[in-house]
């Protein structure tokens, strides 16, 4: 599961459970980007990912609690087509969702409101543990030519 398949998920998850909204990967270029929706739309974006502790057990292993932010951008502040009804649609909505490879996700911090132009945002970060593992490198490893085995009533086995 990778960084954009987890995005492109939670965009999908939005967009099913709220579809008078936009929902849609942040773009590429914040500064070029024009909001043109009747109501509002959600933005999501990768925000970081918080490595734990390694465990080594002959490959290593960790998890990591990947973070994404879903900026919602509103024409209004309050009502049933305000930001702070959206601040709460998409808290449900992704609380408790688990796609495939990943745990299930859970709500981390929203931010203070803010209002430009007329326009209300707002993000709320959410969290879910995805495994990290090492992809071992092709090792060549001698060749099993024979294979004894012994169990607890000291019967051994030999396989030629």
């Amino acid at each position: 599961m990778t960084i954009a398949d987890i995005e492109a998920a939670l965009a999908a998850r939005i967009a099913a459970n709220l579809p008078e909204i936009a929902a849609e990967g942040f773009p590429e270029r914040p500064d070029d980007y024009r909001f043109n929706h009747n109501l509002g739309v959600a933005l999501v974006r990768y925000s970081g990912t918080v490595f734990n502790e390694v465990r080594d057990i002959g490959v290593i292993l960790q998890e990591s609690q990947v973070e994404f932010e879903i900026v919602l951008i509103m024409k209004r502040l309050r009502g049933g087509s305000g930001l702070y009804n959206y601040l709460d649609a998409v808290r449900l909505a992704l609380t408790g969702y688990r796609i495939p490879g990943t745990a299930k996700f859970w709500p981390v911090k929203t931010a203070d409101p803010v209002q430009e132009q007329g326009i209300w945002q707002c993000s709320t970060t959410f969290a879910t543990i995805i495994p990290a593992v090492e992809v071992p490198d092709d090792e060549v490893l001698p060749f099993l030519k024979q294979l004894t085995t012994s169990d607890n009533f000291g019967d051994v086995t030999t396989i030629p």
